[in-house]
């Protein structure tokens, strides 16, 4: 709130009253105001500024600002499709700020899923071309950030790590602490997520790309069983593969939750608000789209992939090799039911 405080300041200086005459920041034309006011931290700087004077309210509505607002809180709004179809329920940016501020936990949430959203509608058109990634190739991509802009996206595996890093971290943002999933799921926000996703997903090559990728992630684990028979002595090379292995498990582990969160909140029954408009050219009713992705995601044999991964990590940890994770490397508000992350290390001597 520095920047209101110092606004306020000069607002009564020497107990001068909230006159033009007398307010020091208003002696500068409005456009040099205008551009002082994006240089606030966040929106409460704005507002709190706005109730120094009526003059300095009226320009704190202007839409230029709130633009510079939107897009510094939300840069996906860059894209023009990820933008425009928020703009048919809100007139201006100061009205679409308004509306996306009533959405619970709005400064994490509605980042994630704006970058969810330009990942599988954008990137994925793109990513769909490539080649997937051979099983030794695939646990590479697990330090992957968690987001990538339609231009990096060159491989299936790149874009289904990313994709499965953003679903993970949306149930996080919705579920961690005293959040439960249940305050967010009528949002307009997840509406629309749902409604952009089951559009994207209604495609037989994004949804073999990730079976594909899915399948890699499990085959990879094999990696576990050809470390045990080699060298168990602490050198350099050791260290490395012992990373190696861990990168490959997390690849996994993150697969599963991933895909099994997403289908849990996509096979959600059609509702009145999914036939929001998602910008879309063509939109099929709500009901009509719900049930073909059902059917495509069944076809894609994207149960059996999720199977061979779930399959393949209790194998290992029945085999004795310690696929715990630390606490601290858990994800926020994973649920109990993903049992993989809640694994307790073996007793006694392990590889791993």
């Amino acid at each position: 709130m520095a920047f209101a405080a110092r606004a306020a300041d000069a607002c009564v200086p020497n107990g001068i009253g909230l006159s033009r005459e007398g307010f020091v920041l208003l002696n500068l034309a409005d456009d040099i105001i205008l551009r002082l006011l994006t240089f606030a931290r966040d929106e409460r700087d704005v507002l709190a500024a706005a109730c120094c004077s009526t003059a300095l309210a009226v320009i704190c509505r202007t839409e230029a600002l709130w633009q510079v607002l939107c897009i510094r809180r939300w840069p996906k709004l860059r894209n023009p499709s990820i933008a425009a179809p928020l703009f048919v329920q809100s007139a201006s940016w100061r009205a679409l700020h308004q509306q996306r501020a009533r959405c619970k936990y709005w400064r994490e949430l509605c980042v994630l899923l704006d970058e969810s959203i330009d990942m599988v509608s954008a990137s994925a058109a793109r990513a769909t071309s490539a080649p997937v990634e051979t099983a030794a190739e695939v646990h590479t991509e697990a330090e992957a950030p968690c987001a990538f802009a339609s231009s990096v996206v060159v491989s299936v595996s790149q874009w289904a790590v990313g994709l499965a890093k953003l679903v993970i971290a949306i149930h996080s943002a919705r579920n961690k602490g005293n959040r439960r999933l249940a305050d967010t799921a009528d949002e307009p926000e997840m509406h629309r997520f749902r409604k952009v996703f089951r559009h994207a997903l209604l495609d037989a090559c994004r949804l073999g790309a990730l079976r594909s990728w899915a399948a890699a992630s499990a085959r990879s684990l094999d990696a576990w069983y050809d470390y045990a028979m080699l060298s168990t002595s602490l050198d350099a090379d050791s260290a490395a593969g012992v990373r190696e292995l861990r990168a490959r498990l997390r690849t996994a582990q993150e697969a599963r939750s991933a895909l099994e969160l997403l289908y849990t909140e996509l096979k959600t029954g059609s509702e009145e608000g999914d036939d929001l408009d998602c910008g879309c050219r063509i939109q099929p009713p709500a009901h009509e789209e719900h049930a073909s992705f059902l059917e495509l995601w069944e076809h894609a044999e994207l149960p059996i992939a999720i199977h061979d991964i779930e399959t393949s990590i209790l194998s290992l940890e029945m085999e004795g090799f310690n696929v715990a994770v630390p606490p601290g490397a858990r994800p926020e508000g994973i649920p109990q039911s993903h049992w993989w992350w809640w694994c307790k290390p073996p007793m006694g001597y392990n590889v791993c």
